[in-house]
């Protein structure tokens, strides 16, 4: 792809965008509490790369109402269309594109914490909690981030009712 000429038409603007990543970067104080991470980095992030997204959307799931850290949707239309609503396994076909989740600085993508918490499900390894979300949103795409590393999951399985 790089050598195709729209990817080339494009490395001005991407460019621009990298310069203000990394003067933000360059201010960014990294965190272990997952909200000042999300609000000092992540965040910003999403929004320089042009996201559309809603933070905290209620999700009905099997296990009550779960609220993935982002929604990201094709366009403010369909965002501004969902937003107040709850969410289900439909997601797709209401504009939505992905789920997210995001952790603080250093958590681990891929284990389970051992501390007790009130709510078990925070505790759950997160690789499982995008899965989860992908799997009752309808969502065939998640982004999973502590902020310095990223997993992006595609569904390899159907993930609405059959």
């Amino acid at each position: 792809m790089p050598q195709r000429s729209e990817w080339q038409q494009l490395l001005p603007a991407a460019e621009q965008v990298l310069q203000v990543l990394r003067a933000h970067f360059a201010r960014y104080t990294p965190s272990a509490n997952e909200a000042q991470t999300e609000e000092d980095w992540i965040r910003p992030v999403l929004r320089a790369l042009g996201h559309t997204f809603e933070v905290q959307a209620a999700l009905k799931t099997p296990d009550g109402i779960k609220k993935p850290d982002y929604i990201f949707y094709r366009d403010q239309a369909a965002q501004l269309a969902q937003k107040g609503h709850v969410l289900a396994d439909d997601l797709p076909s209401r504009g939505g594109l992905a789920v997210g989740d995001a952790k603080h600085w250093d958590r681990s993508l891929d284990s389970t914490l051992k501390a007790k918490s009130s709510d078990p499900f925070s505790n759950k390894n997160p690789l499982f909690q995008i899965h989860f979300y992908m799997l009752h949103s309808g969502a065939e795409w998640g982004i999973l981030t502590n902020g310095r590393l990223r997993s992006r999951r595609r569904s390899t399985t159907p993930c609405g009712p059959s």
